[in-house]
Protein backbone atom coordinates (compact mmCIF):
# COMPACT_ATOMS: atom_id res chain seq x y z
CA UNK A 1 0.00 0.00 0.00
CA UNK A 2 1.28 3.41 -0.90
CA UNK A 3 -0.16 6.53 0.73
CA UNK A 4 0.56 9.78 -1.04
CA UNK A 5 0.43 13.12 0.67
CA UNK A 6 0.84 11.69 4.18
CA UNK A 7 3.66 14.10 5.02
CA UNK A 8 1.52 17.06 4.03
CA UNK A 9 -1.46 15.66 5.93
CA UNK A 10 0.61 15.15 9.08
CA UNK A 11 2.04 18.65 8.75
CA UNK A 12 -1.50 20.07 8.45
CA UNK A 13 -2.65 18.14 11.51
CA UNK A 14 0.40 19.39 13.41
CA UNK A 15 -0.36 23.01 12.42
CA UNK A 16 -4.01 22.65 13.43
CA UNK A 17 -2.97 21.04 16.73
CA UNK A 18 -0.68 23.99 17.41
CA UNK A 19 -3.54 26.40 16.61
CA UNK A 20 -5.91 24.53 18.92
CA UNK A 21 -3.28 24.55 21.67
CA UNK A 22 -3.28 28.32 21.33
CA UNK A 23 -7.09 28.31 21.51
CA UNK A 24 -7.24 26.01 24.54
CA UNK A 25 -7.89 28.92 26.87
CA UNK A 26 -10.95 29.91 24.83
CA UNK A 27 -12.16 26.32 24.63
CA UNK A 28 -11.58 25.74 28.36
CA UNK A 29 -13.36 28.99 29.24
CA UNK A 30 -16.45 27.91 27.32
CA UNK A 31 -16.43 24.54 29.10
CA UNK A 32 -16.08 26.34 32.45
CA UNK A 33 -19.06 28.56 31.70
CA UNK A 34 -21.21 25.43 31.40
CA UNK A 35 -20.31 24.60 35.00
CA UNK A 36 -20.76 28.25 36.05
CA UNK A 37 -24.25 28.37 34.54
CA UNK A 38 -25.28 25.21 36.38
CA UNK A 39 -23.90 26.56 39.69
CA UNK A 40 -25.99 29.71 39.24
CA UNK A 41 -29.04 27.58 38.47
CA UNK A 42 -28.36 25.48 41.57
CA UNK A 43 -28.09 28.49 43.84
CA UNK A 44 -31.28 29.91 42.33
CA UNK A 45 -33.14 26.71 43.14
CA UNK A 46 -33.88 25.87 39.50
CA UNK A 47 -32.52 22.33 39.78
CA UNK A 48 -33.73 21.54 43.29
CA UNK A 49 -35.86 22.89 46.09
CA UNK A 50 -32.79 24.47 47.71
CA UNK A 51 -32.84 28.19 47.12
CA UNK A 52 -29.91 30.17 48.49
CA UNK A 53 -30.71 33.65 47.24
CA UNK A 54 -31.23 36.56 49.59
CA UNK A 55 -29.61 39.43 47.68
CA UNK A 56 -28.26 37.70 44.57
CA UNK A 57 -24.72 38.76 45.46
CA UNK A 58 -23.40 35.19 45.73
CA UNK A 59 -25.00 34.06 42.48
CA UNK A 60 -23.72 37.13 40.62
CA UNK A 61 -20.19 36.60 41.95
CA UNK A 62 -19.80 33.09 40.51
CA UNK A 63 -17.42 33.27 37.58
CA UNK A 64 -15.03 31.27 35.44
CA UNK A 65 -11.30 31.84 35.17
CA UNK A 66 -8.81 30.02 33.01
CA UNK A 67 -5.18 29.88 33.97
CA UNK A 68 -2.52 28.80 31.53
CA UNK A 69 -0.20 26.43 33.41
CA UNK A 70 2.09 25.44 30.56
CA UNK A 71 2.04 25.74 26.77
CA UNK A 72 -0.36 22.78 26.56
CA UNK A 73 -2.08 22.75 29.97
CA UNK A 74 -4.82 25.08 31.15
CA UNK A 75 -6.75 25.04 34.42
CA UNK A 76 -10.43 25.97 34.71
CA UNK A 77 -11.55 27.59 37.95
CA UNK A 78 -15.23 28.16 38.68
CA UNK A 79 -16.00 29.81 41.98
CA UNK A 80 -16.81 32.91 43.92
CA UNK A 81 -14.85 35.54 45.79
CA UNK A 82 -17.71 36.18 48.22
CA UNK A 83 -16.42 35.26 51.68
CA UNK A 84 -19.59 33.43 52.77
CA UNK A 85 -19.79 31.28 49.63
CA UNK A 86 -17.86 28.46 51.31
CA UNK A 87 -20.33 28.44 54.20
CA UNK A 88 -23.31 28.21 51.87
CA UNK A 89 -21.54 25.42 49.99
CA UNK A 90 -20.66 23.50 53.17
CA UNK A 91 -23.93 23.86 55.11
CA UNK A 92 -26.20 22.55 52.40
CA UNK A 93 -26.99 18.87 52.98
CA UNK A 94 -27.59 18.43 49.24
CA UNK A 95 -23.91 19.11 48.56
CA UNK A 96 -23.94 22.83 47.94
CA UNK A 97 -24.16 24.55 44.59
CA UNK A 98 -20.64 24.30 43.11
CA UNK A 99 -19.86 20.62 43.66
CA UNK A 100 -23.16 19.43 42.17
CA UNK A 101 -22.65 21.80 39.23
CA UNK A 102 -19.32 20.12 38.50
CA UNK A 103 -20.74 16.60 38.83
CA UNK A 104 -23.83 17.44 36.77
CA UNK A 105 -21.96 19.08 33.88
CA UNK A 106 -18.52 17.45 33.82
CA UNK A 107 -19.39 15.13 30.94
CA UNK A 108 -21.09 17.92 28.98
CA UNK A 109 -18.03 20.17 29.46
CA UNK A 110 -15.59 17.41 28.49
CA UNK A 111 -17.74 16.49 25.50
CA UNK A 112 -17.76 20.13 24.40
CA UNK A 113 -13.94 20.19 24.56
CA UNK A 114 -13.67 16.89 22.67
CA UNK A 115 -16.13 17.93 19.94
CA UNK A 116 -14.50 21.34 19.51
CA UNK A 117 -10.98 19.97 19.22
CA UNK A 118 -12.03 17.11 16.96
CA UNK A 119 -14.09 19.48 14.81
CA UNK A 120 -11.25 21.96 14.45
CA UNK A 121 -8.97 19.10 13.42
CA UNK A 122 -11.70 18.04 10.94
CA UNK A 123 -11.76 14.55 12.47
CA UNK A 124 -15.53 14.46 13.03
Amino acid sequence: MHITGITKTLANINLKTMAITGDMERIAYKAGTLIERRAKENISGKNSHHRHIVTGNLRNSIDTKVRKKTQTVVQIEVGTNVFYGIYVEARDKSGGFLRPALYETQYEALDYIRRTVMGELNLL
